[in-house]
């Protein structure tokens, strides 16, 4: 019997047979071990579930997985509460937010557009997040004040219970508004930094959030703070939980240090709140960063100067820049006045869009 093609990845089977010369085995490391075992019988188990559900047996799906539980934790009073119920709790007196079809545990795939009726809306998310979170790191490309209004009775609450926040943005283009960092300001419990891109690409957009249960989450895609990425945008973000052998939380907060302790990370001060207000001013009204960087005695955000702080304004094109500028220049001569660039994420929209 023919096989389907495709690649195929398993843990090695003692007693199967594999397709010669066609294979290649990799010894796993022991430390990798829970990881790995951890992976093959969520798959397997999963895959039995579905088959049970798509045949409704449903009470099939819960003695096989008390069974389970069972053995795992050698209790044999362990049974499902009647009907099938998830449930938050406190051992304090603070508030629990009520959030229906939203869950601690379970990964999600989170858009603001799509049809699946299980797909959640990104606002409701990070305020889900914000609300039940103890400590929140966000790493974004840049801060609008459309968006950071959404957010600001949520940050508020966050800033009475002294829930720390870490918030890392950049000067890419000015498109983060001095009016969403003088707030963010304000917040007691908000550390902000500025990050200079001014030799590098950044596009990182991460939503990292800690409880004291344990029960930590990571928001990675593509949603910025804006109004359109909250609400209305075509944006694309999955959510994960941490888990001891899924351990993308504690990988995401190590990368997030690293980040936030660059020396590119500039501390938001009033001093640098104020140079990069002016600069911002000056960008928007069309002037270039060489104008600003001549115009100023003081570096851009404050810092100790570096001479190399500043891009150079001499534009030179890339290949596929070249290609949309002559496209651009040829709609023109046919008498259109409109036009689009579709390319991928940081290869170069920006710039051909300007010129």
């Amino acid at each position: 019997m023919k096989q389907p093609g495709g690649i195929y990845e398993e843990l090695q089977l003692a007693n199967k047979t594999y397709p010669q010369p066609n294979q290649r085995s990799t010894v796993v490391h022991p430390n990798l071990y829970a990881q790995f075992l951890t992976q093959q019988i969520a798959r397997d188990i999963g895959a039995k579930l579905q088959r049970l559900a798509h045949e409704q047996r449903y009470d099939e799906m819960l003695e096989m997985t008390q069974s389970i539980q069972r053995q795992v934790n050698a209790d044999e009073r362990s049974s499902f509460h009647s009907p099938l119920s998830t449930i938050h709790y406190r051992f304090d007196d603070d508030y629990i937010p009520t959030f229906p079809d939203m869950y601690l545990t379970h990964p999600a795939f989170i858009s603001n557009r799509s049809s699946d009726p299980y797909a959640l809306n990104f606002f409701k998310s990070l305020k889900f997040e914000l609300q039940t979170a103890d400590k929140m790191y966000f790493v974004v490309s840049f801060i609008r004040w459309s968006g950071l209004q959404l957010l600001l009775r949520t940050l508020d609450e966050c800033m009475k219970k002294g829930k720390p926040i870490r918030i890392l943005t950049t000067n890419y283009m000015y498109v983060t508004e001095p009016k969403a960092l003088r707030n963010l300001m304000q917040h007691e419990n908000v550390e902000l930094r500025l990050y200079d891109t001014s030799t590098e690409s950044f596009h990182t957009k991460a939503y990292i959030f800690e409880r004291e249960s344990g029960l930590h989450t990571v928001i990675i895609g593509s949603s910025n703070l804006s109004h359109a990425a909250l609400r209305t945008g075509h944006e694309w973000n999955v959510k994960l939980p941490h888990a001891p052998h899924l351990p993308v939380f504690e990988s995401a907060r190590k990368h997030f240090d690293e980040v936030w302790n660059m020396t590119e990370s500039i501390p938001v001060t009033i001093e640098v709140l104020e140079q990069y207000e002016a600069n911002y001013r000056q960008y928007h009204l069309g002037r270039t960063t060489r104008d600003i960087a001549a115009s100023n005695s003081s570096p851009l955000f404050g810092a100790d100067p570096k001479p190399d702080y500043l891009p150079s304004t001499t534009f030179h094109p890339n290949k596929m820049q070249s290609k949309a500028l002559l496209a651009l220049d040829q709609t023109r001569k046919n008498g259109l006045r409109k036009g689009v660039v579709i390319a991928a994420t940081g290869t170069g929209k920006t710039y051909p869009c300007r010129i």
